[in-house]
């Protein structure tokens, strides 16, 4: 169901009681969307209950007509769900630019005379007939409500009203305080949503864009008589004059105080923040100020009146405060932050040194010099053994930059560089510097003992090699076994042997060449014995006991003694051999005996004997 009512002004002369049926008791303000409070960029709020409207496409003016919001046929504003209620009035400064069409103030709806909601506009669709227009619907039906007259001037101010009240469905028009419209029956049954989101200068937010200047814009929670629309219109009506007169504002009222970010520490810098004002303030001036306590009587630091503020040496180990005074046409009010953290010394730059030199060989000591470099202030630098070097002793001889270094140890010693706190800095210590004893190398070890004789052990003894460790010793190859320093030949010929001597705190360990040792062959020894002395033909035991297992050969004046060419000294019969002889000749004889070894590591051994008269028989045979 479409419906459409055209009121003529004269209605109210007429009926004159319909144009008061409908007033409220008072008019009270739901929303003011006032642009000389406007502080130019970001988003709009309402001043009378805090509502955000988020502008898209529209430029704000400053200088005109004391702040105004200019739609060029693209812009709105959107504002969040807002319950009108069942009465309510709107009323708006416009000064239309004389495009043509539908030209939207505020809606609450979308395109389509049925949709649920409302548009107040000028011009009827297609036209520029300079009409007022109400369209309201449900979603079901629509109506729209006109003004019989073109009313609205093109390129001149003008203060439009429109008033909805739902119950008596009755919707009246002004233009500068003078009514218009009215009519009893044009709000459409059941009544169009009234708590919905809205937009001014478009339907919907996206049609029907407005081409004109917008006031201020006032939405009250009443229907407002003709005389309240008339107040209402004195009221703002000196700001869209040729010569305007704008209202002074209050002075900007702090709700949350200033507050101070940054370190509190030496030479940083401090930067105020304003905190919450209203009244739009124009600008800010501040003042820092210092106590010794953080509740204590603060004073102002003299030329301390940026929004930031760098520490000085003053300010150590007191408290700041800022002092923020906010200002616009209607005065200034000054607010006060809390107080900072106590005031600190600063951390000092990195603090870092470098050595001339990083190591050294056994002997540990090493005269250095240390250069510094970074850190802040005039704190003395100095430098000392810091812990977790793997030498032992680590000491300097002294904290200035040229100390001698030693340890009693190979390993690492570490040095850490500090520079003194001053006035202004804290102290603060540099990474540590490493420096590395390292063993000596040691000088060529050599075996010394590179003889023996088979049969006998051998003391190895070397030459070389600092080192205070014990040599070992390795056979490489040849007849022989070594047993800790002691070499035992297996038999005679060359063997081959490697000394080794392991590090100690001050030298690196160390290794001879494989060293020749010459084992020559053992001399046996050999001993003489003869059971009696020898008379002529009886029997004498001649028995050589050797050392070693062999063959003995007996001679007798050189010759083989018969029976005794080969007999046999082994373990056996404790190595003695014997020969049982009996001289065929009476005269002067030499006996000797030639020993011949089993094991060829020995020399073979040759034994002689005394010289000896053979006594004549005693008795007859």
């Amino acid at each position: 169901m479409k419906r459409i009512g055209v009121l003529l002004l004269a209605l109210a002369t007429m009926v004159p009681s319909l144009v008061t049926i409908y007033q409220a008791n008072a008019a009270t303000l739901l929303v003011t969307v006032d642009p000389n409070t406007y502080s130019g960029s970001g988003n709009i709020t309402d001043t009378t209950s805090g509502l955000t409207g988020t502008p898209s496409n529209v430029s704000y003016l400053s200088s005109t007509n004391c702040g105004v919001f200019s739609f060029a046929g693209s812009g709105t504003i959107a504002f969040p769900q807002t319950n009108f209620g069942s009465q309510f009035s709107i009323s708006a400064w416009v000064k239309p630019s004389g495009a043509s069409n539908i030209q939207t103030i505020i809606s609450n709806a979308g395109a389509n005379l049925n949709t649920n909601g409302f548009k107040a506009y000028w011009n009827a669709w297609m036209t520029s007939d300079k009409k007022m227009i109400v369209e309201n619907g449900n979603g079901t039906s629509g109506a729209a409500t006109i003004s019989t007259n073109a009313v609205v001037t093109d390129n001149e101010w003008q203060h439009l009203v429109y008033t909805f009240n739902t119950s008596t469905r009755a919707i009246t028009m002004y233009r500068n305080g003078s009514l218009v419209a009215i009519s009893t029956d044009q709000l459409v049954s059941p009544a169009p949503g009234m708590n919905q989101s809205w937009w001014l200068g478009a339907i919907g937010g996206s049609s029907y864009y407005m081409s004109a200047q917008l006031g201020i814009v006032k939405i009250y929670t009443t229907v407002l008589t003709s005389a309240e629309v008339t107040s209402d219109y004195n009221s703002t009506s000196a700001r869209y004059t040729a010569t305007p007169t704008c209202p002074v504002p209050a002075a900007p009222s702090n709700s949350v105080a200033p507050s101070i970010s940054g370190t509190a520490a030496f030479g940083s810098t401090l930067t105020a923040a304003n905190g919450t004002w209203s009244g739009n303030p124009t600008g800010y001036t501040y003042q820092w100020q210092r106590a010794s306590t953080s509740t204590g009587s603060y004073s102002n630091i003299s030329g301390a009146t940026s929004q930031t503020y760098t520490i000085a040496t003053a300010d150590i180990g007191n408290f700041l405060k800022v002092n923020v005074t906010a200002t616009n046409a209607g005065g200034s009010n000054s607010a006060l932050s809390s107080a900072s953290s106590q005031i600190s010394k600063a951390s000092q730059a990195t603090l870092s040194a470098s050595l001339s030199a990083t190591s050294k060989t056994f002997p540990y000591s090493q005269a250095l010099t240390i250069t510094p470099s970074g850190g802040s202030g005039t704190g003395a630098v100095t430098y000392a053994i810091f812990a977790g070097g793997t030498a032992s002793g680590c000491a300097l001889s002294n904290s200035s930059s040229t100390p001698t270094l030693t340890a009693s140890s190979n390993g690492t010693c570490l040095i850490r560089a500090t520079k003194a706190a001053d006035t202004n800095y804290l102290e603060v210590s540099s990474t540590s510097l490493t420096f590395t004893f390292n063993r000596g190398t040691p000088t060529s070890l050599t075996i010394t003992s590179t003889s023996g004789i088979y049969n006998q052990t051998l003391s190895l003894t070397t030459s070389g090699g600092q080192s205070s460790a014990s040599d070992t010793f390795s056979v490489t190859s040849g007849p022989c076994t070594v047993s800790g320093s002691t070499l035992t030949p297996t038999a005679d010929g060359i063997c081959y042997v490697t000394a080794f001597r392991a590090a100690d705190s001050n030298y690196t360990a160390t290794s001879s060449v494989s060293t020749a040792i010459t084992i020559a062959k053992a001399m046996p020894t050999l001993s003489y014995a003869i059971s009696t002395p020898p008379v002529f033909r009886q029997i004498s035991t001649i028995s050589v006991t050797v050392s070693t297992a062999g063959s003995i050969k007996f001679l007798l004046n050189g010759k083989v003694i018969p029976g005794c060419q080969s007999r046999a000294a082994n373990a056996g019969n404790s190595f003695i051999a014997t020969c049982a002889w009996k001289p065929a000749v009476r005269n002067q004889v030499s006996l000797s005996a030639q020993f011949t070894p089993t094991n060829t590591s020995f020399f073979s051994g040759r034994i002689t004997g005394p010289t000896y008269l053979v006594a004549p028989r005693s008795g007859r045979r």
